[in-house]
């Protein structure tokens, strides 16, 4: 459920108004267990205990490269898979004093010239390379994929006290499921003061309706059975990854209530809620001027909070916008907010320096070189 003034469905295709409803029932998803990975096996592996004994028995990640040899005297083949797990080890059904070894993967690099790689092979059987190992562990004879087919998952969400428009209403009275397709819908909340707070966009497929549950207003005689007089409760069914999930709730819940009022609000959340926090931002942001500070202004960065990139963008918006002000929070996008050159003071830099170089050292000076190109002057403390 939502808390806000109310939610504005419209139809992308033709922006006609399907309802306003009051909430929605099972907006926030949680987390779905990850994909299965994809597969490779490698059929008739020799020295198979080579390949164990190359991978170990530690949670280490570990990359595998298959080499092709070539045909009629052409260039070898070979092929990276990133992140490999030994997930199957059994006889081979064609000669049992070999091995076939499956292993589920990450990604793969697709079949490229084996030079590329620095490796040159002239064995006439496929070979097996174990991270950045120059020689190889073991031959193989052939090579079977399993790539799942995955049908996206789905969630059924409900619409609650809401008066059907349009074709929406339509939907509802037919059975046919194509005609029960509505194609990209999009959903628009407000916060308690009835302004645009965030929106965004699903296909939506109708299942069917029923008078709310909502209990009504008034004396007796001026309801039905309790319930509000022609209002009913949609379900609907949309795929899952367009909703917001349930771990991002809080962060929902404030901006519904309205703009914060005082800055930091999004410390408290970890880097995902952060990122919705600047989502919402972000949406306000549009339907303001976005014009930068004036030129030669000195804007204070306290950098005390800065574990994540997304916290950068969180309090650099503040620090020049305000309380819930935002600036697109992406790299090489800064110059499309600083019109004028204006010199910007962090304090407590350490903090993001570390934090960000877990994930990837070259972050911070990447961020430096953005902010210089834009004509901020960065002052490090």
């Amino acid at each position: 459920m939502t808390s806000g003034r109310g939610i504005v469905l419209t139809r992308d295709e033709d922006d006609s108004l399907l309802a306003e409803c009051a909430e929605i029932d099972g907006l926030f998803a949680p987390d779905r267990e990850p994909d299965p990975r994809p597969r490779v096996t490698l059929l008739g592996c020799s020295a198979a205990g080579a390949i164990r004994r190359a991978l170990g028995s530690d949670t280490a990640r570990h990359s595998l490269m298959a080499v092709y040899p070539g045909r009629s005297g052409a260039a070898a083949d070979a092929e990276w898979f990133e992140d490999v797990r030994l997930v199957g080890d059994v006889p081979c059904a064609r000669d049992l004093s070999l091995r076939d070894m499956t292993f589920d993967y990450e990604e793969t690099s697709g079949r490229y010239p084996a030079e590329m790689w620095g490796v040159t092979s002239s064995s006439r059987i496929p070979q097996v390379f174990v991270d950045e190992g120059k020689a190889a562990v073991a031959g193989f004879r052939d090579v079977a994929w399993l790539q799942p087919y995955l049908e996206p998952p789905e969630r059924t969400i409900t619409l609650v006290g809401c008066v059907p428009q349009g074709a929406l209403a339509t939907a509802i009275r037919v059975t046919s499921r194509r005609r029960r397709q509505l194609g990209l819908v999009y959903f628009e909340f407000r916060d308690t003061a009835g302004t645009d707070a965030f929106a965004f966009g699903a296909g939506v497929e109708v299942l069917g309706a029923r008078p709310t549950r909502l209990a009504g207003d008034g004396p007796p005689e001026g309801r039905r059975g309790g319930r509000r007089d022609g209002l009913v409760d949609v379900d609907l069914r949309v795929l899952w990854d367009a909703l917001p999930r349930a771990a991002v709730r809080p962060v929902w819940d404030s901006w519904l209530t309205g703009p914060p009022e005082t800055s930091g609000t999004w410390i408290p959340y970890d880097a995902r809620g952060r990122q919705a926090w600047l989502d919402f931002a972000g949406h306000r942001r549009r339907e303001e001027d976005c014009t930068g500070p004036p030129r030669g202004t000195v804007v204070e960065l306290d950098g005390t909070h800065l574990t994540d990139t997304a916290a950068f963008f969180c309090a650099f918006g503040e620090a020049v916008r305000g309380p819930g002000g935002c600036v697109t929070p992406y790299f090489g996008s800064l110059h499309e907010y600083v019109r004028e050159p204006f010199t910007l003071v962090w304090s407590r830099a350490d903090v993001a320096r570390q934090a960000w170089a877990a994930d990837d050292p070259s972050v911070f000076g990447r961020l430096l070189d953005d902010a210089a190109r834009a004509g901020i002057d960065v002052v490090l403390r």
